[in-house]
């Protein structure tokens, strides 16, 4: 599995694309590709292997051979009101680490590596130098390729790539006491018929954290962000779960919709929301807003063309999907360009990632789509759509 190297989040209104170039991070508008910031030095002696936004308060994740490094942005007293990024907190590697991500408070950060086992990190600015992050949780009996948070910090899953499951670990500590004190309580085991390729939790619009988050042995409750996870098997088959029942057995996650792409799709995400801290998500106990809500997955066939679905009341009874008519050519190429090339001849796509603006509170098509791509050959490409 190829590792993706950049990273695209949305901050004050502008969305901001990090890229490590050699030891230093370089931060583009990406609708422009204007050169906003660069992070050098940034910290690392040899060069950084890939970078990771949270997805709210700004923290930047870099990681070298020998280096974990975390940038936040700080005002800089010299010249009133300029803001630049800084080390926060670093911390030095024993094994390679394969992944990492942001909890959605970012005060901690998952990481994770065939070697490295899962582990889990004390991010926090504590003060204006430079802190050593301290592990608040970590087994290294668990090897795996890709781990990320839910919205809640005590609830993550792990994927070993060419394994036909996904593990969700669920966290506790008691309320008062240190997050150094949170214990595993238990790990489901998602099963597959076919090796999963790739998994996904629904982002969360809001950045809302309350100090009573403390337990992930329990079911969301209705204020705070379902934990919906996204999974796509080899054979192109993507499904998603939702968290179900407090029984017996406890509360556990089950597949809630099932569906295959009539085209031969990569690249299946979660379309992210520029709707930034408006909250749909803290009245969700009225049975109209779980029927009606629409949330929205893409996907780029074998053709590079994009392709939108929306879904609909994944916390309903009666979940459903639907492929949207729209159609957007992404990989650089037009039709002349193409025509007469076997399909694998196409320029193949690395990795894309999609947000979209919603003026109708996420009920109806999104007005507008920018989308950030990079191809197989190294090219980087941002897009802006308008959607009719």
């Amino acid at each position: 599995m190829a590792v993706r190297t950049w990273s695209w989040t949305r901050i004050d209104g502008r969305n901001v694309l990090a890229v490590p170039t050699r030891t230093e991070i370089r931060l583009y508008d990406s609708d422009d590709f204007i050169l906003l910031s660069r992070l050098a030095p940034s910290g690392h002696r040899s060069p950084v292997a890939f970078v990771r936004w949270s997805a709210f308060h700004g923290k930047l994740a870099s990681l070298s051979a020998e280096l974990l490094l975390v940038h936040a942005p700080q005002r800089d007293p010299s010249e009133r009101g300029r803001v630049h990024f800084a080390p926060v907190c670093s911390f030095r590697l024993d094994a390679p680490v394969r992944a990492l991500a942001f909890s959605r408070s970012a005060d901690e950060l998952l990481f994770c590596g065939p070697k490295a086992g899962v582990g889990k990190l004390n991010v926090r600015s504590q003060n204006q130098i430079e802190d050593q992050a301290q592990i608040i949780w970590e087994t290294q009996m668990e090897s795996c390729d890709l781990a990320k948070y839910s919205p809640s910090a005590f609830v993550f899953a792990t994927l070993k790539m060419k394994e036909t499951h996904v593990k969700v670990w669920r966290m506790h500590r008691t309320l008062g006491e240190p997050d150094a004190n949170q214990r595993l309580e238990r790990v489901e085991t998602l099963t597959h018929p076919d090796p999963v390729v790739y998994f996904s939790w629904k982002p969360s619009t809001t950045q809302w954290h309350s100090a009573l988050e403390t337990d992930g042995t329990r079911k969301a409750q209705w204020f705070e962000p379902a934990r919906i996870l996204l999974t796509c098997t080899v054979a192109k088959t993507v499904r998603i779960w939702t968290e179900s029942g407090e029984g017996g057995g406890g509360v556990s996650f089950m597949p809630v919709l099932v569906f295959e792409p009539t085209y031969l799709i990569d690249n299946v995400r979660w379309v992210m929301s520029k709707n930034r801290n408006i909250s749909d998500e803290n009245f969700q106990v009225v049975n109209d807003v779980h029927d009606k809500h629409a949330d929205w997955i893409s996907g780029v066939d074998q053709s590079g063309i994009l392709r939108l679905w929306r879904v609909v009341g994944l916390l309903s009874s009666t979940p459903s999907v639907e492929e949207t008519t729209l159609q957007i050519k992404v990989n650089g190429e037009d039709d002349r360009q193409q025509r007469g090339k076997p399909a694998n001849v196409a320029v193949r796509l690395g990795e894309v990632c999609v947000m979209a603006y919603f003026s109708q509170n996420y009920f109806g098509m999104p007005s507008k789509l920018g989308i950030v791509l990079q191809r197989a050959d190294h090219i980087m490409m941002s897009f802006h759509v308008a959607v009719a």
